[in-house]
């Protein structure tokens, strides 16, 4: 699947209103605004070393919610 292809299905998915894609000093990372959070987070991140596996993060991120998020490896944490 490509980033494009990624990133459109988690918006859908998610209702996802702005996606921000920067890279950093240690990989990069992804930002997303949903368009109506309701019970959600309305606004989640992801880490990854490539853009792929930021994205990868960020759906991780936005399927286990501000509750569950606490089950998933620390940032930095091998994957």
């Amino acid at each position: 699947m490509t980033i494009e292809q990624l990133s459109d299905e988690i918006r859908q998915r998610h209702n996802i209103r702005s996606l921000h894609i920067f890279a950093r000093e240690e990989g990069w990372r992804v930002f997303a605004a949903r368009g109506d959070a309701k019970f959600q987070a309305s606004v989640e991140e992801g880490r990854g070393d490539t853009i792929h596996a930021a994205l990868t993060n960020l759906n991780e991120r936005l399927v286990a919610g501000p509750i569950n998020r606490g089950e998933l490896p620390p940032w930095g944490a091998a994957q």
